[in-house]
């Protein structure tokens, strides 16, 4: 029958109006040969791609698979997450993706994973920006998350613990395996730390590192690294006394969210700090400090004339001045950004 009389395309129907239809709705449907275009198109094509489309894109074969791993495509960050129960290992935050990995017991054989395509067979489901993937041992998880980030490029890779639900001999397998390759950050969530443990975990945690404690910690906690870290989050800081702010040295944030510190403390922490900057020993501190010095100055000199004008009224010379110093702030401004090489915080 004709569309003319079913409203619907007719395969079997001659008229021009059919065939021109059929035609049109086979080429809709047809897959897209990648594989086949040459390699300077085919990888702008996958640049152009964000990181869930990647990782279904190397699942379809084996070749694609093989073409995405030498072309890395790069993401901010992978982020592992686990306990006893789960391990999660997320990427980006724009480009979000997030891959669940979830225990079964071993009831079937399963085929060894060494290629993405045989992920089809481990229960593979997408549900949005999230995919779920069964595993059998501590071994097989790690194999697989290495297997998945070796189609991504990444310049930082986070493990978290989260001890609400934390076996040791879970904890160390995962510990030793981040310390084994690249780690940039190690966090620590729920639950709470014995000092034992702490201190075991900051005797092998290089002080390159940053360090994230959510955990409940003992107050009567100390470590020779503690506050030596390249980045410090302690959610539970009660333990950090004014000596150990002192040790202080190459950190770029420091964050305690819960300290004993009063006025005095503080006082003390800020004149010692003080007293230790000098223009051979801190250069580029020494110079930020003499250019916000300047505008300072300039600023006081600047609201010292618009309030002299309410007075005097509107005159030209009154107006230059203003126009030089309002200048000379800009210029002063720019210049410190551009000089905050190691990025200080201070009000603009």
């Amino acid at each position: 029958m004709c569309i003319w009389k079913t409203g619907k395309v007719s395969p079997t129907c001659r008229c021009t109006i059919c065939r021109f239809l059929s035609k049109l709705f086979n080429l809709k449907f047809t897959p897209f040969p990648l594989l086949k275009l040459p390699l300077v198109p085919l990888r702008l094509i996958t640049r152009m791609m964000n990181s869930n489309e990647i990782l279904k894109l190397s699942i379809c074969s084996y070749q694609m698979e093989l073409f995405l791993k030498s072309s890395k495509y790069k993401v901010r960050g992978f982020h592992y997450q686990l306990n006893d129960s789960f391990l999660q290992f997320d990427m980006g935050k724009r480009d979000y993706l997030s891959v669940n990995f979830e225990k079964v017991k071993n009831e079937r054989q399963l085929e060894k994973v060494t290629k993405m395509k045989q992920l089809c067979n481990r229960g593979y489901q997408e549900d949005q920006n999230i995919f779920s993937i069964e595993y059998i041992s501590k071994n097989e998880i790690l194999a697989m998350c290495n297997l998945v980030s070796s189609l991504y490029s990444s310049p930082f890779i986070q493990w978290a613990f989260h001890f609400d639900d934390m076996e040791m001999p879970t904890f160390w397998y995962y510990f030793d395996k981040a310390l084994t390759g690249k780690c940039d950050m190690l966090v620590f969530r729920e639950g709470s730390l014995s000092e034992e443990l702490l201190t075991a975990v900051m005797d092998r945690a290089p002080v390159s590192m940053e360090m994230c404690i959510f955990s409940d910690i003992s107050l009567n906690f100390r470590h020779s690294k503690a506050m030596k870290y390249f980045s410090i989050n302690y959610k539970e800081a009660r333990w950090v006394t004014v000596d150990d702010l002192k040790t202080v040295r190459n950190s770029k944030v420091v964050t305690l969210e819960t300290t004993n510190f009063d006025s005095s403390d503080i006082n003390e922490f800020l004149k010692y700090w003080v007293d230790l900057l000098r223009p051979e020993t801190h250069p580029d501190i020494y110079e930020l400090l003499k250019l916000l010095e300047k505008k300072k100055d300039l600023e006081i000199e600047l609201s010292r004339i618009e309030e002299a004008a309410e007075n005097l009224g509107e005159t030209e010379a009154r107006n230059k001045i203003v126009r030089e110093i309002s200048s000379g702030l800009v210029l002063l401004r720019r210049q410190l950004m551009e000089n905050n090489e190691k990025e200080y915080i201070f009000a603009m």
